[in-house]
């Protein structure tokens, strides 16, 4: 994460997986709900994501985006600066566009509720699931 003239909000039970980036733009921050899931290898840039949002593995979320809540999108998409995607929004391709709507809010937190259960296994060292 690096923010120099912006903030960087990340909302609770959010997990940021292997290798995210995260860096602001040159005039907007990079604010993500609560019950995210950012997955491996994401680049989220100066944009904002909504609540109980899954980004795919290697997607890029590029300045002054906005992603609504309940959405997914789906890995490999790029993001264009400054796209606007609805809630419950399934967001796919280069540059990403809509392919489907479907609110995918509690199967999306659902999955960060996993992953903030298993962050607590592991602070009390017990052993974690895979």
């Amino acid at each position: 994460m690096r923010a120099e003239m912006h903030e960087i909000v990340i909302g609770e039970k959010t997990n940021n997986q292997d290798f995210v980036m995260v860096h602001v733009g040159n005039t907007t921050p990079t604010i993500v709900g609560k019950n995210c899931s950012i997955t491996h290898h994401v680049t989220i840039h100066g944009c904002t994501i909504g609540d109980n949002c899954l980004i795919g593995i290697n997607a890029t979320i590029m300045d002054g985006a906005i992603i609504g809540n309940n959405c997914i999108v789906a890995g490999h998409s790029i993001v264009t600066e400054g796209a606007v995607f609805p809630d419950n929004s399934i967001i796919a391709g280069a540059p990403a566009k809509v392919i489907r709507t479907r609110d995918s809010g509690a199967a999306n937190a659902g999955n960060a509720e996993w992953y903030f259960q298993n962050a607590l296994r592991y602070a009390k060292g017990e052993d974690v699931q895979t």
